[in-house]
């Protein structure tokens, strides 16, 4: 429609479509309006453009082509022909776009990309290609997933020129995830976004555009990501800002001023197969959008002359400068799981961590301060002070403090080498950390591991303990190869060391396995330089050792206690041995003492160690008497010196023992033991004093692997606290011939109080070794277990009331099964408790199908599973009085105290009663009834 009065011209219901009949370009109408003043401006003059509900659908194609370029020439223009075409002469008042749309779709990537653009909302004001005149812009775009952006300012021709601020707030991290989803492998969560900027556009002079962005603040909230396989969320950003953004074209320069990420959450977890979640999350299988950008920018580079991108001083090379005043994170929580482990999985929390970087930038010879602290959830805390460089290479200038640093997070790692566990332990270190050029890692400080308890997880022993280890001032460089130690401080050391009967020791049977066979030898390559070890000094106080040796005929245990001492400077490039001196109690009055010099480096080149044993009780040797002489020792105190002097792998040993009013006791059969007239050769050796003087040298090679100084003496360890003084029924046991028996413990059937025949051998047993120590007591008190106990009394009073209904039916066949009449019973019992209940609704949950090979055939009820569902609603619903519970408890401690007094071995006033308590459940699920010792 042409007005020709109005001079202007009217188009609506506009529609382009494709070949395919595909809508293309559409509106719904066109007005412009010309102007009469265009003949005094000598340029084409407009009032108004108006276009109303645009639509154009942009198509990308597989092949990169796009559906609009069919509008335009077979040829498209050249660079230079675009820089040489003018401007028209145009002026327009006003340019107004209301609600446009454009649709676009994009074919490359692996899954089509589509979105929708709208409403588009333009207003430009005095538009002109004239010199020197500036027109207003204001520009809305909206998408039905809610991402707001708009741009309003000034815009100039003729030069261009522009300026004016851009914000924009929604979902855009969702509508970015769609597009580049075949290259991800992880789920980004909505995330909104909303940001502001002011910018500034002009060509200059030279034909070179001139961009600048400034004020940029970026606030980004609610982003989530998770991963196909894991559904739980790895990454959690609740909120991030930027602030004072900007990029200067012309300076080729970036940045900010600050970013902030506050309350970040990260999920890390190690999977039975070794990998972490995090690996693969971008896939590399097809060329996406980003490595799109990535080649058009290197072929742009190379097409500049522009450096090799593998340069490692590229972001110098290219000219660019970017800074970021300030990097916090605050308040982060990291989550690690490691489920590669065979046992429980690893769990680490980090939280809260908060690190905080200044001046980033990549200037080079730049040094960043750093701060950070982190709170571990299982105990303790870590802060980092100091500076890093990462240009022209990495350099690191920082102050590490760990404090409480909880041992017992690392005790599944432990387990995965040995059967033990890590109860307690905390690390505290205070270390300065350099990394540069010259040094590759170099750290010196302070470090102590407090409180260490390790247990020994098959017989459920301490194993390995102290109280403090504390490293002054160690030192530790790659640079120059070396690690030394001021002083090595053990505190209250503690160690269990057990020989079993086959001769293995505890350490030996806590050993597992490798998880998987051992890898191939690598190839041979050159034998680095050992480390050079420097000790100052050693320091050892209050040692002790619980040794325990099954692999002799009389189970032996010794102790050795408050042992200490120290070490001299340990060196491993120093010929000059260190000096030793030890010294412990052993027993109740021995003594034990260690003193040489030795090179613990090296120990067959020169060692000179004097061992000592001085006022040992003999008796405690027994054992060892029996197997290797098959005769006790009843009575006698031991001294012993024992002197090892090594040169060059030759030993000269010269073993002294002393032995005081010894008094053999009786023969013990032993098949391995040296068939000796010991009697007769104690009487020999006997001074007139009653001690017995040996004197036993020892010579050989310790090169040679034939070698061995084992039964020169006999394996003289000592004991200091025995444990029958805690453990009097294994005393008591042992007296009978019982010592597995448990005999403290009696074990009864849930829900019952007879005593089971071993258990009134266990009691007889008992009543027998009591009457060899008439000065002990035997307390019994009546035991429960809540649960089992329970569930038993509750199943017995079921089956009473079952058996009831059942012996009480009148007019049943003799052919009438007991299934039926259990069903019967059963049916009876949950109508009169549960009068509500719809048996045959029950019924039809547990149907079969007559033939399972015809799921969807005839039915019929399977009768064992509808019994056990009544009998398991019924036993839900029936309960136990706690009177009940305490009568069974009576009832055991009767039984209990009846049979100890059977035998009349032992008085009445010797079996003494308490009040009932909790019972224990044993291996089998018996509950057990504790007796306790005491004394008249």
């Amino acid at each position: 429609r042409v007005n020709p009065f109005a001079l202007s011209v009217e188009a609506r219901d506009f529609v382009l479509n494709e070949t395919d009949g595909t809508r293309l370009i559409a509106f719904e109408r066109l007005y412009v309006n010309l102007q009469l003043r265009s003949l005094l401006r000598r340029a084409l003059v407009l009032s108004e453009i108006s276009l109303e509900r645009p639509f154009v659908d942009i198509v990308r194609f597989e092949d990169g082509r796009i559906n609009l370029e069919s509008l335009g020439g077979s040829e498209a223009p050249t660079q230079e022909g675009a820089q040489a075409a003018q401007l028209p002469p145009l002026v327009v008042d006003e340019i107004r776009i209301v609600e446009g749309t454009v649709q676009v779709t994009d074919a490359m990537p692996r899954t089509d990309f589509q979105t929708t653009l709208g409403p588009v909302n333009v207003a430009l004001s005095n538009l002109s290609t004239l010199p020197d005149e500036t027109g207003r812009q204001q520009v809305e775009i909206a998408t039905p997933g809610g991402v707001r952006l708009a741009w309003t300012g000034s815009l100039s021709l003729q030069p261009f020129a522009s300026s004016g601020r851009v914000t924009g707030a929604g979902p855009w991290l969702s509508l970015l995830y769609r597009y580049l989803q075949d290259d991800l492998d992880f789920e980004l969560g909505k995330g909104e976004i909303e940001l502001a900027f002011d910018y500034r556009l002009a060509w200059r002079a030279d034909g070179e555009l001139d961009a600048e962005i400034a004020g940029l603040d970026v606030d980004l909230s609610g982003i989530v990501a998770r991963s196909d396989e894991a559904p739980e969320e790895f990454l959690e950003l609740p909120s991030q800002s930027l602030r004072g953004g900007y990029l200067r074209l012309a300076e080729r320069s970036a940045g900010a001023e600050s970013l902030r990420i506050e309350q970040p959450l990260l999920r890390v977890a190690r999977y039975a197969d070794g990998r972490l979640n995090l690996e693969g999350l971008l896939q590399a299988e097809a060329a996406g959008p980003a490595e799109e950008l990535s080649d058009t920018a290197d072929s742009g580079r190379e097409a500049d002359g522009a450096s090799d991108p593998a340069d490692p001083n590229e972001d110098e090379a290219d000219g660019w400068s970017w800074r970021i005043g300030r990097l916090e994170i605050d308040q982060m929580r990291v989550e690690f799981e490691d489920r590669a482990l065979r046992g429980d999985p690893a769990r680490v929390v980090v939280a809260p961590l908060r690190l905080e970087v200044s001046e980033i930038s990549n200037e080079p010879g730049a040094k960043l301060p750093v701060k950070a602290s982190a709170t571990l959830e299982s105990g303790g805390r870590v802060t980092i002070d100091g500076e890093v460089a990462w240009l022209p290479s990495t350099a690191l200038r920082l102050a590490v403090v760990a404090d409480d640093l909880a041992l017992a997070a690392s005790g599944p790692y432990l387990g995965e080498v040995a059967r033990v566990s890590l109860d307690e332990g905390t690390l505290d270190v205070t270390a300065d950390l350099v990394v540069d050029q010259a040094e590759p890692f170099a750290v010196t400080g302070d470090a102590a591991i407090e409180k260490l308890a390790v247990r020994d997880a098959v017989l459920d022993q301490l194993l390995l303990a102290w109280q403090r280890v504390a490293v002054d001032r160690f030192e530790y460089s790659t640079a120059k190869n070396r690690l030394a130690i001021s002083e090595l401080d053990l505190a209250g050391p503690y160690v269990r060391l057990l020989i079993d009967a086959d001769g293995t020791t505890n350490f030996q049977q806590l050993a597992v396995e490798p998880a998987s066979a051992p890898a191939e030898a690598a190839p041979a390559t050159p034998t680095p330089a050992p480390l050079q070890v420097t000790i100052g000094r050693v320091r050892v106080g209050g040692a002790s050792v619980d040794f325990t040796d099954r692999d002799v005929p009389l189970p032996f245990s010794a102790a050795i206690r408050e042992f200490g001492g120290q070490v001299s400077t340990l060196a491993t490039g120093s010929r000059k041995p260190a000096e030793v001196k030890m010294e412990g109690k052993v027993g109740r009055y021995g003594l034990a003492r260690l003193e040489g010099s030795l090179n613990p480096f090296d120990p067959v080149a020169a060692t000179d160690m004097r061992l000592i044993f001085r006022n040992v009780e003999f008796p405690d040797l027994s054992p060892y008497t029996v197997k290797f002489a098959g005769r006790r020792i009843e009575d006698g105190r031991l001294d012993v010196d024992l002197r090892y002097l090594i040169e060059e792998g030759r030993l000269q040993g010269e073993n002294r023992v002393v032995i005081d009013r010894l008094k053999l006791g009786e023969k013990v059969a032993y098949p391995d033991a040296t068939d000796l007239p010991l009697g007769l050769a104690v009487a020999l050796l006997k001074k007139p004093d009653g001690t017995i003087d040996i004197e036993l040298p020892v010579r050989g090679d310790l090169n040679d692997p034939q070698f061995s100084i084992g039964g020169v003496v006999f394996r003289a360890f000592v004991n200091l606290v025995t444990r029958l003084a805690t453990a009097p029924f294994r005393l008591l046991g042992s007296l009978v011939g019982a010592e597995s028996a448990n005999l403290d413990q009696v074990a009864f059937a849930p829900g019952r109080a007879d005593l089971a025949p071993p258990e009134q051998e266990k009691l007889l047993r008992l009543t027998e070794a009591l009457a060899q120590r008439p000065q002990l007591t035997i307390t019994v008190a009546g035991a429960s277990n809540a649960e089992a106990d329970g569930a038993a009394l509750r199943e017995a009073s079921l089956e009473a009331a079952v058996e009831a209904l059942l012996a009480g039916e009148k007019g049943r066949r003799a052919d009438d099964p007991l299934p039926a009449r259990q069903r019967r019973a059963l049916e009876a019992l949950l109508r009169q408790r549960e009068p509500a209940l719809d048996l045959d609704a029950l019924q039809e949950t547990h149907r079969r199908p007559v033939n399972p090979a015809d799921p969807d055939g005839a039915s019929e009820l399977d009768e064992p599973a509808y019994l056990d569902a009544m009998r398991t609603r019924l036993l839900e619903a029936e309960t136990v009085a706690a009177d009940d519970i305490a009568a069974l408890a009576a009832a055991r401690a009767g039984n209990v105290r009846e049979a100890l007094l059977a035998t009349g071995s032992i008085t009445a006033e010797r079996v003494r009663s308490a009040e009932a308590r909790a019972g224990g459940i044993d291996a089998d699920g018996a509950v057990l009834l504790k007796l306790e010792a005491g004394v008249e």
